[in-house]
């Protein structure tokens, strides 16, 4: 027999360590440790409280994902385990089973998207579950295997899209499922089908559960789905606490669920606001923003019951309890007459201690056209002003009208005066008046209320995709103004989007756009997109979104390509692509994708290093170059990887930062070497390394003047790289810098003229000419003449040096050598004369070993004698 609480002890402490604790094979650990001590059968029916509890406790989802990678070979469990564990589930939960057969066969990608699927279908059934429960609705919900198994089992089960039929449910339900697509960003993609592309950047949130887990208490700020199903079960439960207070003695057992479950969903409201206030409103009720919709028996009399008590509002303050609750409701059910003779029920609350409750601390009132307040307020200085709306605008609605046609001017001279006359320390209460408003009629929110952050932050986002919608068809309008007006708006809401998340939104909102900018044809039309569109971007890639980015930089990379149309549009086109480069390139979106680039997430990288070869930006650019300063190797060589991979595009600005060596106030140097100090030589030596690889002669004339820099590093470097782009100006250079002060740029320019002399008599004069400056060189000078020998100066020289009366010539056995064999190339007989001259010369008695002439050399002009006197 199994003993129940024992398993439920155990799941306590396993769900508890499994949601504290990051990465997976950390949380498979402790499901080894845990179940590895049960029996089979144990352990298949804790899965199935895990399958079957997500609905009610979010963490059970956590580990349920964690328990789908059980199915794969693992070394953390024990010998045999699997095996009859796995015998018990195709017994007991063949579902599971099929879950794990499937599942087992995917790679690590394909596994994160099979989960991610997963986990968003849970948070679906999960908000689902909670509506209908306190809507006391009926509809049925699936367990967790069963939606793996439904994700595995689709057409394509490693897609990043999920599609969700709302036809698969019962009809009932229909609504409620909808408004929680459309609040978790699916996108309604045809009648009954709703879509949700799962991007990079949220895969990894996703397959762990994250999203999921946010519903519990705490855990995150709640979606405003959430927040709706709260405050209509804390109206419901007020309610009945008020009414039951008056039926039911004191301690009476039916009005403690209700305090219980009323208590609930306050502290989590009261978690996420300083406060929760109930407040009438004409003959509606709101709680914080959130008007109350379902109108039941119980609600229209608890509407009445206020007004007959000259009540406005009722807040409840964090602290409060129970007992306060009870009280208040027995206050509350007092006769209006008799609250009115004791002073009102603020009155009646101060002389029984009832604390964390307050009474008409914030109103609603309705403001007419002229400012004069319409409403229960006894005083301006008592009324919330900013949480009103107007009388006219009230009337509209209430006789089914659009508010499209009312003035712009009109609306925001009108919410002006309001504001202005509000007072301060309510900031929090003014996002009730968008909220309240967008429930009424979204569009109203596009004369004004959108400037405000923290309403953009806090509204409905079913309001939202409501105006998107309506916007995107606008920008199909044959009228200018109201295309120009439309794509104004939609980037404003694409804004909106990148700070709410909801990358579902933002990808269909790109695109629509992009379709629209490809054939617009209004300068003014085409300068406002591509400029938003660059603004955008930039809080696209602040805020990480490069999936989304990246299709923001197509689109802007195709009107970069695009010369079709009048020059107005042509004019309009290449001034805004100015606009929008330079709100992309900022420090910011530098930070973030240099974040990403070096990034050991091989795909991050990969995803950034995609994005950035469409974007050439300069502040990306420079901090790429700050890394050839810093001590990893692999970081070193995976900049300079990825700004070869940018291409010629940045040469502007690779230029940019070497014509600023000469520079003095911005590049240091040492005063005696004129060299440039370590970091500075780093981030140089690798820029011209990469303008060789470009090989663009768009480089030339930078390289040309660092061949005159005073570091001779760099003009080494520099002339080096000049021979790969032109050999022709490598040449050049190198003539003007064969007599360089430095013995290595010189070297390098000597070997770049011998290479190219050919029998070239001017150069080959400068070559010989540098034999009286600089001695040093003299083994660098033959190894070039060498490569020369055919050349009739060359020999001259030689032979001159030979004919000189010197004993050792150039002063070194070897040189001596190599010059001997420079001439035995030769076929003409006065080289053999000479060659013979000087043998007679050394050949005097005692004459060799005096002065230590080798007979190796001796030995050496007789071969090369015979060799030229063989040739004729």
């Amino acid at each position: 027999m199994i003993d129940e609480e024992k398993l439920e002890r155990l799941m306590s402490r396993m769900t508890g360590a499994i949601v504290n604790t990051s990465g997976l094979q950390s949380k498979l650990e402790i499901i080894a440790k845990r179940l590895g001590e049960l029996e089979p059968n144990e352990v298949v029916c804790i899965m199935e409280k895990y399958f079957d509890g997500y609905m009610k406790n979010p963490d059970y989802g956590m580990v349920f994902l964690t328990l789908l990678e059980m199915s794969r070979e693992r070394k953390e469990f024990p010998p045999g385990f699997k095996e009859d564990l796995r015998h018990e589930i195709i017994t007991k939960r063949p579902t599971f089973n099929d879950v794990w057969n499937r599942f087992q066969k995917l790679n690590f990608t394909g596994r994160s998207i099979v989960k991610a699927k997963t986990s968003l279908l849970m948070e679906v059934q999960f908000l689902l579950h909670k509506e209908l429960k306190d809507s006391a609705a009926t509809g049925s919900t699936s367990p967790a295997d069963e939606l793996a198994l439904h994700v595995l089992k689709s057409t394509d089960p490693i897609s990043r899209i999920l599609q969700v039929e709302t036809t698969r449910y019962s009809s009932g339900v229909w609504l409620i499922l909808e408004e929680i697509l459309s609040e978790l960003d699916f996108i309604e993609s045809s009648s009954n089908l709703w879509r949700y592309t799962i991007t990079e950047s949220s895969i990894n949130e996703m397959s762990e559960g994250e999203n999921f887990i946010k519903h519990l208490t705490g855990s995150a700020k709640m979606t405003q789905v959430i927040i709706t199903r709260l405050v209509g079960n804390l109206v419901k439960r007020l309610c009945f606490i008020i009414r039951s207070t008056g039926m039911y003695p004191s301690g009476h057992p039916a009005i403690q669920p209700a305090v219980d479950s009323f208590m609930s969903a306050l502290n989590k409201l009261l978690s996420d606001s300083p406060m929760v206030t109930f407040t009438l409103v004409g003959s509606d009720l709101m709680i914080n923003e959130v008007q109350i919709r379902k109108k039941t028996r119980a609600l229209d009399l608890f509407i009445r019951d206020m007004s007959e008590r000259n009540i406005n509002s009722i807040s409840f303050h964090p602290g409060i309890g129970q007992e306060s609750v009870l009280h208040f409701a027995a206050v509350f059910n007092k006769p209006p007459v008799y609250i009115r003779e004791h002073g009102g029920i603020e009155r009646l609350l101060e002389r029984r201690e009832i604390r964390h409750i307050t009474i008409d601390q914030f109103h609603y009132a309705l403001i007419s056209g002229d400012g004069t307040i319409i409403g229960k307020a006894e005083s301006p200085e008592q009324t919330a002003l900013e949480d009103a709306i107007f009388g006219e605008v009230v009337e509209r609605l209430e006789r089914g009208d659009t508010l499209r046609d009312l003035a712009d001017e009109k609306v925001g001279m009108a919410l002006k005066s309001v504001l202005l006359e509000a007072g301060s320390g309510v900031e929090k209460q003014r996002n009730m008046l968008a909220s309240f408003v967008a429930a009424l009629d979204p569009s109203i929110l596009e004369k004004g209320l959108l400037s405000r952050r923290d309403i953009q932050r806090d509204m409905a986002w079913s309001a939202v995709r409501k105006i998107i919608k309506t916007r995107l068809k606008d920008l199909e309008s044959e009228d200018d103004d109201i295309r120009l007006e439309a794509l104004e708006k939609v980037m404003q809401f694409a804004q909106v989007a990148v700070e709410r998340n909801k990358d579902n939104t933002l990808m269909q909102t790109l695109e629509g756009v992009t379709q629209i900018m490809a054939v617009e044809y209004n300068p003014d039309c085409i300068f406002a997109s591509i400029s938003a569109m660059g603004s955008l971007l930039e809080r696209l890639i602040s805020r990480g979104k490069l999936a989304s980015a990246e299709i923001a930089a197509v689109s802007l990379k195709y009107q970069e390509t695009a010369e079709e149309g009048d020059p107005d549009l042509i004019s309009s086109r290449r001034r805004a692509l100015a606009e929008a480069r330079r709100r992309i390139d900022t420090p910011e979106v530098a930070d973030a994708l240099f974040i990403r680039l070096l990034s050991r997430n091989e795909v991050a990288a990969q995803e950034a290093e995609n994005l950035v070869g469409k974007l050439p930006l300069t502040n990306l650019v420079s901090r790429l170059l700050e890394v050839f300063v810093e001590p990893d190797i692999h970081q070193r060589a995976k900049a300079y990887r990825v700004l070869r991979k940018l291409g010629e595009k940045i040469l502007p600005i690779l230029h940019g930062r070497l014509i600023r060596l000469t520079l003095r106030y911005e590049t240091q140097r040492d005063e005696e070497t004129g060299r440039l100090v370590s970091d500075d030589w780093f981030v140089v030596r690798n820029i011209i390394k990469i303008l060789g690889d470009f090989s663009s002669t768009d480089s030339i004339d930078v390289l040309e003047d660092l061949c005159r820099d005073s570091d001779d590093r760099v003009r080494q470097i520099a002339l080096l790289t000049l021979l790969v782009i032109s050999r022709k100006h490598a040449l050049n250079a190198s003539l003007r810098m064969i007599n360089d002060k430095s013995a290595e740029v010189s070297r390098v320019a000597l070997d770049i003229a011998a290479k190219e002399a050919s029998d070239d008599p001017l150069i080959i004069d400068q070559l010989i000419a540098v034999f009286e400056q600089r001695p040093a060189m003299w083994g660098e000078l033959l190894h070039a003449f060498e490569g020369i020998s055919y050349s009739k100066a060359v020999k001259q020289f030689i032979a001159g040096v030979f004919k000189s009366g010197e004993l050792l010539p150039f002063g070194s056995l070897e040189l001596a050598k190599r010059a001997v064999q420079i001439l035995g190339r030769s076929t003409e007989e006065q080289y053999a004369q000479i060659l013979e001259e000087y043998l007679d010369q050394v050949k005097k008695p005692g004459l060799i070993k005096k002065k230590k002439i080798s007979r190796s050399l001796i030995t050496e002009v007789k071969s090369a004698i015979t060799r030229i006197r063989n040739k004729k």
